[in-house]
């Protein structure tokens, strides 16, 4: 507690100065020392009580004391969660505070330049991050500083276009050729999850989405299934979370093959004798443990099986690219198949999931047929070349 010039107390964050002038001050929740002077002891504590509650009580500050990490903390309670998906949130909150807090997180918004995010994106790349982590990084960056703009924190957004992540090649999706799919399936049969890797091979869903189909999700009478969420695993709270699809058109209805409805009631007698943990006796696919299975174990068990049959890089999301491309292997018309893949509009079902493997390149290029050039003498060839007449099969 500060004290007058004759040493008595005058409370917590006032005190009087040679001068006579009393002093009010606190620091504000930006962690900044903020302090004023005044003439009366009253106008000091009148104005520390009410800075002092604008402060704790609001969660926009004066732009000149407002640090990155303050910034995002509001962007992300006034403007963003309304806006954003849980785990999209938690991917964000994520990546701020894992890369870029630590670099710039202390430094006042006003003062961030470009030099600022290049030194974010290059500590990315130090830490490994492959350059999809790295656009995803700069895309946090550049949004949440454009707000900033907006709201005239800040006179232009740091994150220009010389702030550039490393550049890598594009990963090349991988698809199951239809050999490579009957190698899949051969080989997969001796592995845990092979009933989840053939049920997407099925249906196209994601793998979250599977995650979050329950029982009451399946309508038996007409053979089909209802996606009206996906599963995401919450680091915070230590559990699988479900949350809605990201976009209206990502709750749909998809009907069942014989084999996906088999796999449905192959595991409907199965957990009859299984043990289900407390939170997730709804759903469909869960571990032996009674709880979902984890997307990385998956990918894991994908890994061994792709090494078994000579394939590189298989995803969970391989197994609904290659449902796609069969689909278009076999007629399925693509507005069917955007409805069944939960795309908000055809175009990108179009760039994602047609792809033309090695097998159908083949077969396709085998069915053109060019009738072949007719001989031609040489030396009439040139004979005439001069003279504009053209002879048959020039």
């Amino acid at each position: 507690m500060g004290k007058n010039l004759l040493g008595k107390e005058l409370g917590e964050g006032l005190s009087q100065r040679e001068s006579g002038l009393y002093q009010a001050r606190f620091v504000s929740k930006c962690g900044k020392r903020i302090s004023k002077s005044f003439k009366k002891l009253c106008e000091a504590k009148k104005w520390l009580a009410e800075a002092s509650y604008e402060d704790n009580h609001s969660n926009i500050v004066a732009a000149a004391q407002m640090t990155v990490d303050s910034w995002f903390e509001n962007w992300m309670n006034e403007v963003m969660k309304s806006r954003l998906r849980y785990n999209t949130i938690k991917s964000y909150e994520g990546r701020y505070h894992n890369r870029i807090s630590p670099v710039i997180g202390k430094t006042l918004l006003s003062d961030v330049k470009p030099i600022h995010c290049q030194m974010v994106l290059n500590e990315s790349k130090n830490k490994g991050d492959c350059p999809g982590s790295q656009a995803k990084i700069r895309s946090i960056m550049g949004a949440m500083f454009e707000s900033a703009v907006e709201n005239r924190f800040m006179e232009s957004n740091p994150v220009t276009s010389g702030v550039k992540c490393t550049k890598g090649k594009s990963e090349q999706r991988v698809i199951l050729t239809r050999s490579q799919q009957d190698a899949f399936m051969q080989e997969g049969e001796r592995y845990a999850h092979f009933d989840e890797f053939v049920f997407i091979l099925n249906t196209g869903l994601r793998c979250g989405e599977m995650k979050a189909l329950r029982w009451e999700d399946i309508n038996w009478q007409a053979r089909e299934i209802n996606i009206n969420g996906t599963m995401y695993y919450d680091h915070s709270v230590n559990r699988s979370v479900v949350n809605p699809p990201k976009t209206e058109a990502g709750k749909r209805t998809i009907p069942l093959t014989d084999d996906a409805y088999q796999i449905l009631l192959d595991r409907k007698e199965a957990y009859k004798n299984r043990p289900v943990a407390e939170g997730y006796e709804d759903f469909v696919f869960v571990g032996k443990n009674g709880v979902p299975v984890r997307t990385i174990s998956y990918n894991r068990c994908l890994d061994r099986i792709a090494k078994r049959i000579g394939v590189k890089n298989l995803t969970m999301h391989s197994l609904r690219h290659t449902f796609a491309t069969r689909c278009i292997e076999d007629g399925m018309k693509p507005k069917v198949l955007q409805g069944i893949l939960g795309h908000s509009n055809l175009s990108m079902t179009m760039d994602l999931y047609v792809h033309t493997t090695e097998d159908e390149r083949t077969s396709e290029m085998k069915k053109l047929s060019i009738p072949r050039r007719k001989k031609v003498d040489s030396e009439k060839f040139f004979e005439f070349r001069g003279t504009g007449v053209v002879l048959s099969g020039s």
